[in-house]
């Protein structure tokens, strides 16, 4: 028995001091959790060393993973080393026209408010995008020479101040990026299928038929393949952002002067995931719309002079005359069916004239101004033949060389041409 009780008393203190030990584990476990804890708060970079380290990332992609690497992981975030990756290579190729990075600034709130502003073409877009992607921080990027197109590196702030890859803004800019460069590989390969799909959600299909959109294809296709003289390494990014990618292609000719110009466009969304294309051209006007049509003839033409004899010979008797005289000039005017020509008079004797075409105003369907322009038919069937002419508000005009032929027409709700009138100036 007394054997029996020396062991049990030798369990008891071996219970407790293992209970004593557990403790003391515990309490130190604690501890250095909570140091651990201490030291992980404590071991945030701050936004310039964050900033550059994405420049370092930027100047060579062999720089990337260790990079990565320094970014502390909760500063990370949702960004993947890919997404970091394709992210640093499109500021790459925003910078690239500026030559080398020398250093970096980062923007005041209100330098970014404005910067913003200019992105987006409104007012407080730095409170509206700061409810999107939280508070926003940016660096710009500073070369040896003040930069052609200024690169900025956007990040964010969390609820403790710290700055962080902003995972939204950064996915919102690939998705941009990737578009318009999927836009530029289609009419690379004169794809109008492709063109035509990535155009569609641009225009209200309540106003624009599938048959005008495919048209706008067409022509952005044709002008690329003959106008585009830069190449797409060439083009230069003037802002990007995750709602607006604006890019300038140097060197263009321009259709009517044949110049060299810079062409400019842009691409939006406001959601992420419909995009809008802002790519309009400049098409020559063909001589055709100066001239009087009926069906598909040829008979009189804006800016040439006629005789009285001679008008009859090509139009017929007509209905009735007129002749009017106002600060302007002397003016025959001469009606046919659903159509007013107006003459200035150069020489008139008796019943007998000749004078110049000067303006012709439509009103009926028997004649055109030019082989698609005329009263009763859609604006469609216009914008079919001339696919951006909505672009210029419908101002059509041709040089004929010694003046302008201006073309304007009215329509009612349903996009039926009501009016149209030519003139010559």
């Amino acid at each position: 028995m007394a054997e029996l009780s020396r062991q049990k008393s030798h369990l008891t203190r071996v219970m407790s001091m293992v209970m004593i030990i557990a403790v003391f584990l515990l309490m130190c476990s604690c501890s250095l959790e909570s140091r651990i804890r201490e030291i992980t708060n404590d071991d945030y970079i701050d936004a310039p060393e964050l900033t550059r380290l994405v420049v370092t990332a930027v100047k060579s992609e062999n720089n990337l993973s260790d990079v990565y690497s320094q970014i502390p992981e909760y500063q990370r975030g949702d960004v993947s080393y890919s997404y970091l990756k394709e992210y640093t290579d499109i500021l790459r190729r925003l910078s690239r026209v500026n030559g080398a990075i020398m250093s970096f600034r980062l923007l005041t709130d209100d330098q970014i408010a404005s910067l913003l502003d200019e992105y987006t073409g409104e007012e407080n877009s730095y409170d509206i995008l700061s409810e999107r992607y939280g508070r926003l921080g940016c660096a710009e990027f500073l070369y040896n020479s003040e930069a052609k197109s200024p690169t900025y590196f956007f990040f964010s702030y969390d609820s403790n101040g710290h700055a962080v890859l902003s995972s939204s803004w950064i996915s919102g800019v690939i998705n941009i990026y990737n578009y318009a460069d999927h836009y530029f590989t289609m009419l690379d390969e004169q794809n109008v299928e492709g063109v035509y799909t990535l155009l569609r959600p641009t225009y209200d299909s309540e106003l624009y038929s599938d048959e005008v959109v495919y048209a706008k294809a067409q022509a952005l296709v044709d002008y690329y393949l003959i106008n585009v003289r830069s190449m797409p390494y060439q083009f230069e990014i003037s802002s990007l952002s995750p709602i607006s990618y604006d890019i300038v292609i140097p060197e263009t000719v321009d259709p009517e002067t044949e110049s060299i110009e810079p062409h400019e466009l842009s691409i939006s969304t406001d959601d992420g995931t419909t995009f809008m294309i802002n790519d309009s051209i400049e098409q020559p006007i063909d001589t055709s719309v100066s001239y009087v049509y009926r069906a598909n003839t040829r008979l009189l033409r804006c800016g040439t002079n006629y005789t009285d004899s001679g008008l009859k010979s090509i139009m017929g008797k007509p209905m009735y005359t007129s002749r009017i005289t106002n600060d302007d000039g002397d003016f025959m005017l001469v009606y046919y069916d659903g159509i007013c020509l107006w003459f200035s008079i150069d020489n008139i004797s008796e019943n007998i004239w000749d004078g110049t075409l000067v303006k012709v105003k439509y009103y009926g369907q028997t004649y055109a101004a030019g082989p698609v322009i005329k009263v009763g038919a859609h604006v469609d069937s216009i914008l079919v033949a001339y696919p951006f002419l909505d672009d210029a508000d419908y101002d059509i005009s041709y040089d004929t060389g010694s003046s302008i032929v201006r073309v304007v027409f009215d329509t009612d709700e349903e996009g039926i041409i009501t009016e149209v009138l030519m003139t010559e100036e």
